[in-house]
């Protein structure tokens, strides 16, 4: 309720609206990261802080600013599996997307591999069949997935482009927790686009991450041909570039981030890693926006966890 509480009324009936409680927190977590990073990083009263969207569902700052400082400040956010992530940069187009590695039985694995075909280029698609496993076959096509989709995020497109016009050349092959991979290549129809950076990298051993930042040289002719944090949301919970929230007690559990996360954000390699957020720093500086509704809280305990899960 507290949670709700500190959204817009508008975003507050959007999150309203998800059947299952998983999607809601990790919707109401991408949220919260957004306002938060917003009116600390603006200087903006957080209640304060106005966001509208765009006709493809991006969201912006609409607050009429003297200095105009949230014109060169961008921001992108992504929910998937268990977490939500936000990153955010000044001065460069960013977008952002987090993906759970689903395994799959060996039959339903491969079927699924072939009714994806479609939406990758031969080169990225011999990279994703190289390995002799299927499990490391789908890490590699989630990892395609989710640059393609940090991508598209950063040109603001929505859905529609097709991303067969996009290829992605990857020389890190294997990413892993601790570390940003930042030698992966595009190309858009067949040219190269040397302003566009990509940086990778594992939240965890099942949860990919990308971050896509642009100059901005050639982005509005894209558009026209077509700070992150993170937060666990099943604790529903917030990493510079990225903010991860974990649980209520601010504790780390298996399978989720490592708690030294929480204290560096810097990687081995001098890069920005996600930095965890605990529902009570999520929240910090947040200023309760309506009332309390006992009605809506009503409507989301009553709905069930997700699919088959109460």
């Amino acid at each position: 309720m507290l949670a709700s509480r500190c959204l817009q009324p508008e975003e507050k009936l959007r999150v309203g609206r998800f059947v299952f409680q998983k999607d809601a927190k990790s919707a109401i977590a991408g949220r919260l990261l957004i306002r938060k990073t917003l009116s600390e990083y603006l200087h903006i009263p957080y209640n304060e802080l106005k966001l509208s969207r765009t006709e493809k569902g991006k969201p912006f700052v609409t607050n009429d600013l003297a200095d105009d400082s949230h014109l060169g400040f961008y921001f992108n956010v992504s929910h998937q599996g268990n977490y939500a992530v936000l990153a955010a940069e000044s001065h460069m187009q960013v977008g952002v997307d987090v993906m759970q590695i689903e395994l799959r039985s060996a039959g339903n694995g491969e079927k699924f591999l072939e009714t994806m075909v479609r939406q990758f280029t031969s080169s990225e698609w011999a990279i994703i069949k190289e390995p002799a496993h299927l499990n490391d076959r789908l890490a590699r096509f989630y990892r395609f997935w989710c640059l393609k989709e940090s991508y598209v995020k950063a040109l603001g497109v929505g859905v529609g482009f097709d991303l067969q016009r996009i290829s992605f050349t990857p020389h890190t092959l294997q990413l892993r927790q601790g570390h940003v991979a930042r030698d992966t290549h595009i190309s858009v129809d067949g040219i190269a686009q040397p302003e566009w950076t990509f940086e990778e990298t594992m939240l965890d051993q099942d949860h990919i991450a990308a971050v896509a930042l642009s100059t901005g040289k050639n982005v509005s002719a894209q558009q026209n041909d077509t700070c992150t944090h993170i937060q666990n949301s099943e604790e529903t919970s917030s990493q510079n570039r990225a903010n991860t929230d974990t649980n209520p007690n601010d504790t780390c559990e298996e399978g989720t981030s490592d708690c030294s996360s929480k204290h560096s954000n810097v990687s081995d390699n001098g890069d920005y890693l996600y930095r965890m957020l605990s529902f009570s720093e999520l929240t910090a500086g947040a200023v309760p926006m309506s009332e309390p509704d006992h009605a809506y809280w009503t409507c989301f305990d009553n709905k069930m966890e997700r699919p088959g899960l109460r």
